[in-house]
This record gives C-alpha cells, sequence and structure tokens, in this order.
C-alpha cells in the first residue's frame, strides 16, 4: 500500500531493473554458492532454472511449516524466518545483507516462544551473519582479489550450511510441536 501514491508500476519497474542488473549465483554471501566457489560467477540457464526450483521448495516448505504449525501465535515469525534464511542460503543473487529479516524474525520468533534452540539459531546466525558483514567491508572493499581466494569465505560459507542443518532440526522440532 505504501508505493500506491507514488504509482505501484514505478515500484515494479525498479524491483525488476535491480534483479536484471545482478546476474551472478551470490555476491559476497556465505551460502550455499559461496561454499560452492562460485562468488560473482555469472547465471546461466541451468543454475537460473536451478534457482527457481529451489525457491519453490523452499515455498513448499513454509506451506508445510504453516499447516503443522497449527494455531502457535509465532508460525508467521517463524515461517517467515525460514523463507528469509532458507532463500538466503539457498536462492540465487543472494547479498550477503539479504539474511538479516532471518535474524529479527527469529528473535521475534523466540521471544514468543521462550524456546532455547530458536534462541541458539539467533546466536549462530548473528554471529555468522556479523563475520559475513565485517569480511565484505574490511578484506572484499580493501582487496577483492584477496577476498576471493581466501579459504575463509569457503570455511565461513560451510558453517553457514551446518547453522542451516541446525536450522532444519529446529524446524522439524517447531511442525512437530505445533501439530500436538
Amino acid at each position: 500500500l505504501l508505493p500506491l501514491p507514488f504509482g505501484i508500476d514505478l515500484v515494479i519497474e525498479q524491483y525488476v531493473d535491480t534483479l536484471q542488473s545482478y546476474p551472478y549465483l551470490t555476491i559476497n554471501a556465505f551460502n550455499l554458492w559461496g561454499a560452492l566457489g562460485q562468488n560473482r560467477t555469472e547465471l546461466n540457464l541451468l543454475t537460473s532454472v536451478l534457482g527457481y526450483v529451489l525457491l519453490a521448495a523452499i515455498v513448499a516448505a513454509c506451506v508445510y511449516i504453516f499447516v503443522k504449525a497449527r494455531n502457535r501465535e509465532s508460525k508467521y515469525f517463524f515461517i517467515g524466518a525460514v523463507l528469509a534464511f532458507m532463500t538466503f542460503m539457498l536462492s540465487t543473487k543472494m547479498h550477503e545483507r539479504y539474511a538479516f529479516p532471518a535474524m529479527v524474525l527469529i528473535l521475534l520468533c523466540f521471544v514468543m516462544e521462550k524456546d532455547v534452540k530458536l534462541f541458539v539459531a539467533y546466536a549462530l546466525f548473528s554471529l555468522s551473519q556479523f563475520f559475513n558483514m565485517a569480511y565484505v567491508l574490511f578484506v572484499y572493499e580493501t582487496n577483492p582479489n584477496l577476498y576471493y581466494k581466501s579459504p575463509a569465505v569457503f570455511i565461513a560459507s560451510f558453517v553457514n550450511l551446518a547453522i542451516m542443518a541446525y536450522f532444519i532440526y529446529v524446524a522439524r522440532g517447531y511442525c512437530a510441536a505445533g501439530a500436538q
């Protein structure tokens, strides 16, 4: 509703232009593509389709959580966190800054649920995100060539994949508790 006075067509045009200006698997994000050494690798037909398939799987997982969580008040925050975090980790065209919404939503879910596993997920991802941002600001900005050749990018990306596995474990418990 906010962009209506300014013209929704301008907002859609800006969104499409932005998506077209980043034709890469990932840009400085410690995610699946970073773990595979594909930072700033241009998309091709196969990786574009794979990105959409992974995005569809993420949405399907969110629908599953919605159904399983039933009447849990925090399910909207949790589903938002899953959508944001898994999209950051698996989808194409991701930047390091796209993970921030997941952190906020995981924290809000913890505040409502008081489940220590949600706090651990928040803490792990926050630390990882802090390292991702710091690495971009202090290494990439000063020496981009060092950034691409550094094993720290690969290691941190694999750590994020481990955090994603933990988050999937938390999601399974969240759904099981909501189904009761």
